[in-house]
């Protein structure tokens, strides 16, 4: 129980009022709900756990592997920080909307409607995930979000803390369900959900695509009647949406008589005059009828000199005898065209699945063309999506048929808990079926698309009495998080000393007895050499980040590239600045 303020010392009074000035003094406060799978980490350390039986490697040797993680995706998360830290280029979640109906589950139980923490339980639980999700993406990275109203609201509150409020992009307004579906007795029947869109920094941002067929797609019925074309002068990609005049009739010759004049172009070269030159290969062009039925013209939203110094940004359109004129857009993307999904519904989520497999206890999954929409407005072909809610797996599919669609190499990685065993008997049977082409009955679904794909389990190293201690316990259990950083996974060597895993470009080398080191590396160079002296990472067991007093016994007359880590120095070095774990000595 507190106790008076008189009671109060000096030093603890001087504290209390310090604290009241760190208090932030606007934005969004809730009560922080402890997280049992947060907890858990002051005693353990997650590792990953491959599934070597559920592996599919009929994709080439170039190809990316996509990955499944299953387990709580605040531990997966936390792996993910060690392997890509910096190294997604987008994210999308469709996370739990907390409507009360059994679909968010804090700390093993089900929150419902009549939970007086319900919100705060959210808060916590998505926090905690976004703050790590943000460290993976890349500066260009973008992160989406799917969410409906039960939490939209403190959503957008949160993620302005977390990504910043000049980050946000854009809210994607999904119309998903025409006939509205009624969640109460009261109030309108709700007809749409949203995707909130924030970027890792806006100022790096450019992955929006300019592509009209993309903005065709996304928007099919917005913007008509606009001369809506992408074009290319010396500055960039532009836009065309609105003419030079002022659309308001107010502004006329009466209101704006500045603003209201002739304006004489010269096609050949582009030049503006606003009085009539004495070439006749001038046209005029008058300012645009006023039809109040009182004023003649509408006025100019630029004055002369503004169009003089700005005339790059004008574009003139021949118009019969003479031209109209628009001003560029260059700014134009996602964030300033406003955006509403129309010719995707829910309904079309479920249809997706029930092709490959009918699964009755999935109430709404996303539909494959959502994802696909939202991914199409990267340019590139060949990025990282993470998606931390995989559900029943639409993100991968997305992808995988996206790849096929392009031939991009795009890889996904999917995190989802096994919650009524979804990830061994919907997510994975779903990948599995899509990739082979084959249904879980045995019955053709396509061609199939061939791709790698990997299942891992998250699982954990129990830490040690010592820092030393728990070194020692966590290095022979991070072998599979450390494939996972390098992307290789094709075992080549297995011993007590050291292991060796590979793909087309690198090998990597896991050095549990670094005394060891000038027989381990005959051996790894003996390897290189049939693989055509591919590069060489090695990960040296060490107590210290130091290590190069192993490495000095590899020979300096190696032709192998190789470089050198200390394990498992880094992983616990993420593992502290997540927990905010005290290292004990």
């Amino acid at each position: 129980m507190e106790k008076p303020l008189e009671e109060y010392s000096k030093e603890e009074l001087v504290e209390m009022v310090t604290s009241l000035k760190r208090r932030k003094k606007f934005g969004l406060v809730w009560e922080d709900k402890p997280e049992k799978v947060a907890i858990d980490c002051d005693k353990k350390l997650p590792v990953l756990k491959e599934m070597p039986e559920k592996a599919l490697c009929v994709g080439s040797d170039d190809d990316p592997t996509h990955i499944l993680i299953e387990g709580d995706n605040y531990h997966a998360l936390s792996t993910l920080n060690y392997t890509h830290k910096g190294k997604i280029d987008v994210i999308y979640i469709d996370p739990p909307y907390n409507t009360g109906n059994k679909d968010f589950i804090y700390n093993d139980r089900f929150v419902d409607k009549d939970d007086l923490f319900k919100h705060s339980k959210w808060l916590s639980f998505m926090s905690r995930r976004l703050k790590i999700a943000k460290s993976l993406l890349k500066p260009t990275g973008l992160i989406f979000i799917s969410i409906d109203n039960n939490e939209k609201a403190y959503l957008k509150i949160l993620c302005d803390e977390i990504f910043n409020e000049k980050n946000f992009l854009n809210e994607f307004v999904w119309v998903n369900n025409l006939a509205g579906r009624q969640i109460s007795n009261h109030g309108a029947a709700g007809t749409y959900e949203s995707v909130l869109c924030y970027a890792r920094n806006i100022d790096c941002s450019s992955l929006f695509t300019n592509s009209l067929e993309f903005l065709k797609t996304l928007m099919p019925n917005t913007y008509k009647g606009f001369n809506f074309n992408i074009k290319k002068d010396q500055e960039g990609y532009y836009i065309t949406t609105h003419e030079l005049y002022n659309g308001n009739s107010a502004f006329n010759e009466e209101t704006r008589p500045s603003l209201v004049f002739n304006i004489y172009y010269r096609a050949s070269d582009g030049d503006i005059q606003f009085e009539k030159p004495i070439d006749q290969d001038y046209i005029l062009i008058s300012p645009h009828k006023n039809n109040d039925g009182v004023h003649l013209y509408h006025a100019y939203r630029w004055s002369k000199k503004k169009i003089i110094e700005k005339k790059n940004d004008l574009e003139f359109i021949k118009d019969g005898d003479s031209f109209k004129i628009y001003t560029k857009r260059r700014d134009f993307n996602l964030i300033t065209l406003k955006d509403i999904i129309t010719d995707i519904v829910t309904v079309m989520g479920r249809n997706d699945l029930n092709k490959i497999r009918p699964i009755k206890k999935l109430n709404y999954p996303k539909p494959v063309k959502l994802i696909q929409v939202l991914l199409k407005s990267l340019p590139q072909h060949d990025f990282i999506t993470l998606d931390f809610f995989a559900g029943s797996g639409t993100t991968a599919q997305a992808v995988l048929e996206l790849n096929k669609e392009d031939g991009g190499k795009r890889q996904c990685i999917l995190c989802t808990n096994n919650e009524n065993n979804i990830a061994e008997d919907v997510t994975y049977p779903r990948v599995k079926t899509v990739i082979t082409g084959i249904r879980p009955d045995g019955s053709k679904y396509s061609d199939g698309i061939p791709a790698n794909f990997r299942y891992f389990k998250t699982d954990f190293v129990e830490k040690g009495k010592t820092t030393d201690a728990t070194r020692e316990n966590l290095v022979t259990r991070a072998t599979d998080i450390l494939r996972i950083k390098e992307g290789t996974f094709t075992e080549e060597i297995d011993t007590a000393t050291f292991k060796a895993y590979s793909n087309h470009q690198k090998l990597t080398v896991i050095v549990f007895d670094p005394f060891k080191m000038t027989d381990i590396w005959k051996e790894v160079e003996s390897l290189c050499i049939k693989k055509h002296n591919i590069k060489v990472c090695l990960y040296i067991f060490s107590y210290s980040p130091d290590v190069s007093a192993f490495t000095d016994d590899i020979p300096k007359t190696t032709s192998i590239h190789w470089e050198s880590k200390p394990i498992p120095d880094g992983i616990l070095a993420t593992y502290k600045q997540i927990f905010k774990e005290k290292e004990t000595k």
